[in-house]
């Protein structure tokens, strides 16, 4: 991918982050294979285990931000799975 053709850190990094994002979203899509033949016990922890794989994905670039005294609230609801994550940061 980009770590090929631009030989930079910042290109390798994209590619293996780029990787780890596929790999879960294949297990996402395992899992929730899985959930209309789960139990109902066991469904909870699918939608918990996808809930958090979810926002992990989609939230992972607010890890890196380096903002001080702020507060967000990013809130999805799916149908299925309600994400929901607070960003708290402070001095």
């Amino acid at each position: 991918m980009f770590a090929t053709i631009i030989k930079s850190p910042k290109a390798v990094k994209a590619t293996l982050d780029i990787i780890e994002t596929y790999a879960r979203i294949k297990d996402l899509s395992r899992s929730i294979s899985k959930l209309p033949k789960a139990r109902e016990a066991e469904q909870k922890n699918i939608l918990k285990k996808a809930s958090e794989v979810i926002g992990d994905i989609l939230f992972n670039a607010d890890e890196e931000m380096d903002v001080t005294g702020s507060e967000t609230t990013y809130e999805a609801n799916l149908g299925f799975i309600k994400i929901k994550k607070t960003v708290k940061k402070g001095k």
